[in-house]
């Protein structure tokens, strides 16, 4: 999770102030300490333990702090976002809590069902945001689902974190244990059956026996409630459009899963589900290059891939006036440089149009960042049209494209909307340029020599053009021809 908070925000060029939660400090300090190692700047990078209504909260109503990303409950995250809004209305990122459904469907072979919802459910002691807290299993395997996970329960190793053999630990404090065996408790007295577990191990330590209930119905505490702790509910279900509408019946939407072999049945739970991460056939498949985050009460934002860089960067946009000689080099297709490794920030989308004019639009997208604009001599005032539009490869334009009788000034404007990040290739590239310049009829011979020098792209559009100006037909508009 420490990475998860590092990695975008100083990929995106800020310094962290990061405060570990007071209960877990130690993997924060330690990786200060291998920072420090691995030679980041003073100030850079910032581990600051301490409790949250002090520590965490300094931090949240800072006025010099310009940005929040938090993990943690529903009651702390609603805090966070009220504080942030009171003092310098700093961006927010939530990630909360959940009480994430598994839906076991009648095609699913029982035996992977019943270790994929084991996991699911008692990995890392269910001290997870994502553990699966409530499994839904169709009516016609129910039985045989709740036989053998009982029996896998009972086999989990709980004990020292640091004894290879050990599959659960403890849980992480007083607080937290008795919680969890108060839910156990309400849970018997609302009528669900306590299959296994339940109860504490030894005398000494936060250990509690892995805990199954079966007969769970919708109402109950520990059916709507996050537990935290190592408590399978299952839940029995007969139809999918049933079990689609209990699994959204909750405040919660972090993330669901669903183990079906049905692809169909699979794509509609996907599009159905209210949650941030659909995991199909397995569970807790999260990538860095994936999205991840919450719907509803479970958060705001997505943490991972290009949308968790999002938040750690500011979005500009620049409008620049610029005046074109033209009579240093009268053309017919001009190659202009718009962008060479020169801006900090990854530029997303460019438009450039000359005013003024009746014009077609000749759009070239390259990784070089250059642009050929086709001129014409013929300048008409008036109002600009798009007309065509067409992509090719990255070309030299020949000089022999360049007539010498064209003498006319003009204006361009460039609209620059920064706000994509290339971060793998470090560099700052043209993605997509519209150019509104003037046509007139192509000869043949001009039209003869691009079709050579270009690709099939190019080779296609030079066609129509072709075909167009065959007929002796101007662009008059629009997308109209008369």
């Amino acid at each position: 999770m420490l990475a998860l908070k590092l990695g975008p925000a100083l990929a995106c060029g800020n310094v962290v102030i990061l405060k570990p939660a007071e209960e877990t400090p130690l993997t924060a300090l330690y990786c200060a300490a291998l920072i420090k190692e691995a030679g980041f700047p003073p100030g850079v990078v910032n581990i600051v333990p301490g409790d949250g209504p002090n520590c965490g909260n300094a931090i949240v109503v800072h006025d010099h702090i310009d940005k929040v990303s938090f993990t943690g409950s529903v009651e702390v995250g609603k805090k966070i976002q009220e504080g942030a809004a009171k003092s310098n209305l700093k961006r927010v990122t939530l990630e909360l809590g959940g009480k994430s459904p598994l839906i076991i469907c009648e095609d699913a072979d029982v035996d992977f069902a019943v270790y994929v919802a084991h996991e699911a459910i008692f990995h890392n002691a269910a001290q997870n945001c994502i553990a699966a807290s409530r499994t839904f299993v169709h009516a016609k395997i129910y039985d045989e689902f709740i036989k053998k996970s009982v029996a896998l329960a009972k086999k989990r190793i709980v004990g020292d974190p640091f004894d290879a053999n050990t599959q659960q630990g403890p849980q992480i404090n007083k607080d937290q244990f008795q919680k969890i065996l108060n839910y156990v408790e309400l849970g018997k007295k609302a009528g669900a059956k306590l299959e296994c577990g339940g109860e504490k191990i030894n005398d000494k330590g936060y250990f509690i026996k892995p805990t199954v209930f079966s007969s769970v119905t919708d109402d109950m505490k520990i059916a709507r409630e996050e537990i935290f702790g190592p408590v399978m509910c299952v839940l029995k279900f007969d139809s999918y459009d049933e079990v689609i509408e209990r699994a959204n019946a909750t405040n919660f939407g972090l993330v669901a899963g669903v183990i079906t072999k049905d692809l169909t049945r699979a794509l509609k739970f996907v599009q159905e589900l209210q949650a941030g991460s659909v995991w199909v056939n397995t569970y807790a498949a999260m990538k860095f290059q994936a999205p991840f985050g919450g719907f509803k009460q479970s958060g705001i934002g997505r943490e991972l891939g290009k949308y968790g860089l999002e938040p750690y960067y500011e979005i500009t946009t620049m409008v620049l006036h610029l005046y074109i000689d033209w009579l240093s080099q009268p053309c017919r297709a001009v190659a202009i440089l718009l962008m060479e490794n020169n801006i900090e920030h990854q530029v997303h989308e460019i438009s450039i149009m000359k005013g003024e004019t009746q014009s077609a639009e000749y759009k070239q997208v390259n990784p070089a960042g250059k642009v050929p604009s086709i001129v014409d001599d013929d300048f008409h005032l008036g109002e600009s049209h798009t007309i065509m539009r067409y992509i090719c490869a990255s070309r030299k334009i020949p000089d022999h494209y360049f007539p010498n009788d064209i003498k006319q000034r003009a204006r361009v404007d460039y609209w620059l909307d920064w706000h994509h990040m290339n971060l793998r290739h470090g560099s700052v590239r043209l993605i997509r340029a519209n150019i509104f310049a003037p046509i007139r009829k192509y000869s043949q011979q001009t039209i003869d020599e691009l079709r050579k020098e270009g690709n099939d792209v190019l080779k296609s559009s030079l066609s129509f053009m072709e075909e167009v100006l065959s007929k002796n037909n101007y662009i008059a508009g629009g997308n109209q021809f008369s």
